[in-house]
């Protein structure tokens, strides 16, 4: 029998290796909804159909969504970024019975999750190692209450995504004329204590609080920035970073699938939970080259099928422009065919190459 898929937010730039990861199961048929009339999803031969509609207002969405629903005997819809898996979980009892709304956290842990000075609280509350953090409304706040944090800090912006935005600052000086400069935006932002060490990844399905599965990774190929996602990861078994991870899950009482970053402290020797991020992530294709296909276990899971973790694969993967920056410092590793098949995305781009062309014109037209 077929399952019939419906993405409502085909406009994620994670919609791509979702429905990508997806493909691997013949008994799919992934419908994709878009906001917008052209992305690389649409190009994707992993689809079933793209159509695109302009959002509005919530009640629009939700007669959209009900009437594709109805129309198509969709079974289960999966929301792919924060924005739409809030819209669901607030609108849950709105969608039509027929489908399944894939398991997701209540509203006040989604956003406990999710806004990072309720994390760093919760955290705290609860005794998970996280780092020392204050949150500000506005540059005025700032001066108004001050900065007790010991330098260097980190100032994240609150929404930005991939590690846009962030900046370290080793004295007050630098950090007051950064935020004076700043006052115009009226911007909220977030200052955290830099912990000396590494970051590393775990990528978790949960239901009710219970890590069902999940896949640790750990960067060794810097991306665009210092605090971008890197370029390169490798898979490895980590007890303590898992043990953390179950802390704060099960604290949570989570439900779906989420990809949380971590970062080991040298001087303390531990590990820190540092931000969740209660979506799909980039590198969610590597996941599935590990032996974990999240999206795919997400769906036996809405269908009330039983998960089981299984073993995933130590190996060490690059995306596509890590693999370039490894080619151009060890040209020899163009002509290792069989490696680069195993440890990247050559063989996702092969078996499906429009949506990679249509991002190569896209990346072309914004640089000339």
């Amino acid at each position: 029998m077929t399952t019939n898929i419906l993405i409502p937010d085909g406009d994620s730039i994670w919609t791509l290796p979702v429905i990508k990861c997806l493909a691997f199961r013949r008994d799919f048929k992934v419908f994709i909804l878009s906001s917008k009339k052209w992305t690389a999803a649409k190009c994707s031969r992993s689809k079933f159909y793209y159509k695109y509609y302009p959002k509005t207002d919530q009640e629009s969405w939700l007669e959209i969504i009900n009437k594709e629903i109805e129309s198509n005997a969709i079974d289960v819809v999966i929301p792919i970024s924060e924005t739409e898996s809030q819209f669901f979980i607030k609108n849950s009892n709105s969608i039509v019975a027929k489908a399944k709304v894939i398991p997701l956290a209540s509203n006040l842990d989604f956003e406990t999750a999710t806004y990072k000075n309720r994390l760093g609280a919760f955290c705290e509350e609860n005794q998970i190692a996280y780092p020392k953090s204050r949150h500000f409304d506005n540059a005025d706040d700032f001066f108004t209450r001050g900065n007790e944090l010991k330098y260097p800090v980190l100032l994240k912006p609150v929404h930005d995504l991939g590690g846009n935005g962030i900046v370290l600052f080793d004295s007050q000086k630098e950090l007051e004329i950064f935020v004076s400069n700043k006052k115009e935006t009226n911007d909220s932002f977030f200052i955290q204590e830099f912990i000396d060490g590494h970051d590393i990844d775990c990528s978790v399905l949960c239901l009710n609080g219970e890590i069902l599965t999940y896949t640790i990774q750990k960067g060794f190929l810097m991306g665009n920035n210092p605090f971008a996602p890197s370029h390169g990861i490798e898979f490895m078994d980590n007890k303590e970073v898992l043990e953390i991870t179950k802390l704060l899950m099960k604290a949570l009482n989570w439900s779906g699938i989420a990809h949380l970053d971590l970062r080991y402290d040298k001087i303390r020797e531990c590990y820190l939970i540092i931000e969740v991020n209660a979506r799909f992530w980039g590198t969610i294709e590597a996941s599935r080259m590990a032996n974990i296909n999240f999206p795919v276990l997400l769906c036996d899971l809405t269908m009330g099928k039983n998960i089981s973790h299984t073993e995933f694969k130590s190996f060490k993967y690059l995306s596509f422009k890590g693999l370039l920056k490894h080619i151009i410092k060890h040209p020899v590793y163009a002509f290792d065919i069989r490696s680069i098949l195993q440890s990247t995305e050559a063989k996702s781009v092969l078996n499906d190459p429009l949506p990679t062309l249509y991002n190569l014109r896209e990346w072309v037209g914004r640089k000339f």
